[in-house]
């Protein structure tokens, strides 16, 4: 309850000070359009619909030099790049080739997973990394404002590039005003956290090696054991080094140790935590399949199947570990080998585009056990 009220405080203050750049933001864009002429007022459904397009553009535009700030001040900072994303098309680097590939992460709009470089007296780079994005959106948008002051008298391109500008500042401000809840832990806070914080320091190092290894192939279980220590219940208030507990857990249940995993998530759920809340719908996820295999029904999977699973479910319904446990809540809770079937030759249509093959093959194995406890189970009621 304590941590559902701080959580409650952060988030309050968060929004109040997003609303208050908006306010301004909002002053000076009415100042800007007053001062230069720009209108809507007798404007063609046709124009409307180009200024809309180029409103989207001058949006898409930004995301993309955030996330390129982030590789590019990541590349000056001793990483090496890995993945780039934005929405669900990925560019993965596969041992030096590059591949398109498709991936959807609730809450995110793009990343760029980078190989950190090797710690040094225990520490790795993190600043420019984390603040890259934030860097080049304001670089970009004094680039527009020069642009501006040289084009001026040129109405429509100076609205668009003001929109631009407008939109970086945006950027800046959510992923630079340091905030960490349940559901996000943004750029600035990242970023203070690997400064300030030994322990999530190291962690972070951890997430981008394994992020890495696994672009290459590597499952969690070739990786080494004392990178998957599970982090002492105080240090998992920390959104970085909760996500190792997270990785945990996914490679117990990679090794099929599941009563572990059981125990360990199920232990998460009574302590303070600092993990995400896709990740934390996704180790439910996990949670109903070895519960299912277990032979559990009732309260201990409807428990777990609440409006933000299901939610994420429904968004995510192309990740490998959802379509898994969509098979094991057809066959062994709904008694529907019909949908069963639909849902694996789904995994089977994701599977080239997907773009870590080793856990759509450690998927498939755990789908196969499902299929095996169904059977069993089917015997036993004949």
């Amino acid at each position: 309850m304590e941590r559902k009220k701080k959580n409650t405080i952060r988030i309050t203050l968060y929004y109040v000070v997003c609303f208050l750049c908006s306010v301004a933001i909002g002053f000076i864009s009415t100042q800007f359009y007053l001062v230069n002429g720009i209108g809507v007022r007798h404007l063609s459904i046709q124009q409307m619909i180009v200024r809309l397009a180029l409103l989207v553009l001058a949006f898409m535009l930004q995301l993309f030099l955030h996330e390129a700030g982030h590789l590019v001040f990541g590349l000056l900072s001793g990483y090496g790049f890995v993945s780039f994303r934005i929405f669900n098309i990925m560019i993965l680097n596969d041992h030096g080739h590059l591949l398109i590939k498709k991936l959807h992460l609730d809450g995110t709009a793009g990343q760029c997973l980078m190989s950190p470089p090797e710690p040094v007296n225990g520490h790795i780079p993190g600043l420019l990394y984390n603040m890259g994005g934030v860097l080049m959106n304001l670089i970009a948008g004094f680039v527009a404002m020069i642009l501006i002051y040289v084009f001026h008298d040129q109405k429509e391109l100076i609205e668009w590039l003001f929109q631009f500008v407008l939109f970086g500042v945006v950027f800046a401000l959510l992923n630079g005003i340091p905030f960490a809840s349940s559901t996000i832990s943004n750029d600035g806070a990242n970023a203070i956290a690997l400064e300030s914080n030994p322990k999530a320091n190291r962690a972070f190092y951890l997430q981008m090696k394994m992020n890495a290894l696994l672009s290459e192939g590597v499952s969690l279980s070739g990786m080494p054991d004392e990178w998957f220590e599970v982090p002492d219940d105080a240090d998992m208030d920390n959104p970085l080094i909760a996500t190792i507990g997270v990785f945990a857990c996914n490679r117990m249940m990679e090794q099929q140790r599941f009563t572990d995993m059981e125990q360990l998530i199920v232990h998460f759920m009574s302590i303070p935590n600092g993990i995400n809340d896709i990740h934390w719908q996704l180790l439910k996820c996990d949670l109903i399949f070895v519960r299912l295999l277990a032979g559990k029904q009732g309260e201990q999977i409807e428990s777990l199947l609440d409006r933000p699973l299901r939610k994420v479910m429904k968004t995510m319904k192309d990740f490998p570990s959802v379509i898994r446990s969509q098979y094991a809540l057809a066959l062994l809770y709904e008694n529907d080998p019909d949908q069963a079937e639909k849902v694996r030759s789904h995994m089977a249509e994701i599977a080239d585009s997907y773009p870590y093959h080793t856990d759509i093959m450690h998927e498939n194995d755990l789908m196969i056990l499902a299929k095996q406890q169904y059977r069993r189970t089917e015997e036993m009621v004949k």
